[in-house]
């Protein structure tokens, strides 16, 4: 299938070869009845030929979001009649402004990310109403290990995302097996939601973490005043890279402690 598609390299596409690795990504994500799994970025249909059945199976509903018109009649030649299933063409942050309309059930995602569009895609999937429980998705190398990172290797995007998810890298693919080959290889990071912040989220969370990293290479007392740094507990010659989510979360409710009073 994939000989058929001429990827497009203005919207980064490269497209899984290796049977192996779809059947990972699709085995990794739990599906219960009732779930809404949408699959990031169809493609020419390796992982939804996988879903598909699981889907079924679970008695779940799959959405297929592809932005690329031109795969959308050998999407639809494949899956039309899939039960279950609805085929969106879409780009994936406006669907998800129409989709929260009428989210009310358990959301999960699966798919390979464009490099250009990870960062926005999980600040805007953190930022759903109902925050999705769990996600399974095939990312660049780089940034699976910046979405794992752990102090002293922390930065904004691992922090704001391990303060909502526990992140996992579960294996790496080489380069090799996408077509066509990019300068990198992948990363296969599974997203499962913890319980890490006791309130509903607040975007004055991130604003604070915001203002922590604004510029991460200054020693938080650059950026706090002395009175701030005693009242988070933390270090001031320290840089916010030496803190862990748990770290930044427990700093953020002696703040709102502190503006209560």
């Amino acid at each position: 299938m994939v000989d058929t598609v001429k990827p497009k390299k203005s919207l980064g596409q490269n497209f899984l070869t290796l049977h192996k690795v779809a059947q990972a990504m699709v085995n990794k994500l739990s599906i219960n009845a009732g779930d809404t799994v949408i699959e990031i970025g169809s493609g020419a249909g390796a992982v939804t030929d996988l879903l598909v059945p699981k889907i079924q199976a679970a008695r779940a509903k799959l959405i297929a979001v592809e932005f690329d018109i031109d795969l959308m009649p050998i999407l639809k030649e494949r899956f039309d009649h899939a039960e279950n299933m609805t085929l969106v063409n879409a780009n994936i942050l406006n669907f998800l402004d129409e989709y929260e309309h009428n989210d009310t059930g358990c959301t999960k995602f699966i798919g390979s990310l464009p490099y250009n569009i990870t960062s926005p895609l999980l600040h805007r999937i953190v930022q759903m109403k109902n925050l999705p429980e769990e996600c399974v998705f095939l990312v660049q190398k780089e940034v699976g290990h910046k979405l794992t990172a752990k102090a002293p290797s922390s930065s904004y995007l691992s922090v704001f995302l391990q303060s909502f998810y526990t992140v996992n890298m579960l294996m790496t693919v080489d380069k090799r097996f996408f077509s066509p080959m990019p300068k990198v290889d992948g990363a296969l990071v599974k997203l499962t939601k913890n319980n890490l912040l006791a309130t509903e989220k607040d975007p004055a969370y991130e604003r604070f973490l915001h203002k922590c990293f604004i510029n991460p290479r200054k020693m938080l007392n650059k950026v706090f005043t002395p009175v701030e740094i005693e009242e988070i507990g933390f270090k001031g010659t320290d840089r916010p890279q030496n803190y862990s989510a748990e770290d930044f979360i427990c700093a953020w409710g002696v703040t709102m402690q502190h503006k209560q009073r």
